[in-house]
């Protein structure tokens, strides 16, 4: 079996996972079973498709799934726009699952920690420029942030409605309204 056959095992597999949990209440028991049955998959499989190879292309497929694309040179789009690159060597499998607080049918999965160095980023310059001030901190991390609106990351990226670091105008906004 090549290996694209081998990362459709693994994502149907996956697939099948969660789908047996759709439309259950979500708990601390339901998520850690969850987690269980995804790292015996991974577990499973990963010596047969060749370890950090292995890792990068099912990143590719969770990626693809979720309506992104990965390009073999690391280069993220989502909705078509670039995002970021991820770097290969930074990809490591880091199986998570957390019941979202708003709907307990629905879940928050992450399946891999990766580097994603933003397309864009702004700098001191454009951070004086937008915000009055030189940055401090961690303003220049947090600003270009690219997990934005998740938990533990509320504050981080560009409100899309002030055009400043969400942490300084305190806008949950996720688009221009």
């Amino acid at each position: 079996m090549d290996t694209d056959e081998q990362v459709k095992v693994v994502t149907d597999a996956v697939s099948d996972v969660l789908g047996s949990f759709v439309g259950r209440p979500m708990n601390a028991s339901t998520t850690q079973t969850i987690v269980v049955r995804l790292r015996e998959i991974m577990k499973r499989y990963a010596p047969s498709l060749g370890g950090q190879m292995a890792t990068w292309e099912l990143l590719r497929a969770w990626v693809a799934s979720q309506g992104g694309d990965l390009h073999p040179n690391g280069e993220l789009y989502i909705d078509g726009v670039l995002a970021g690159t991820i770097a290969r060597e930074s990809v490591k499998q880091n199986i998570q699952v957390r019941a979202n607080p708003d709907d307990p049918t629905a879940l928050s999965i992450q399946l891999f920690d990766y580097t994603l160095k933003a397309a864009h980023p702004i700098d001191a310059e454009e951070f004086e420029e937008m915000h009055g001030r030189a940055p401090v901190q961690d303003d220049l991390d947090r600003i270009n942030c690219p997990i934005i609106g998740e938990a533990g990351h509320w504050c981080c990226g560009v409100c899309p409605k002030h055009n400043k670091a969400r942490f300084v105008c305190g806008c949950l906004a996720m688009e221009k309204t």
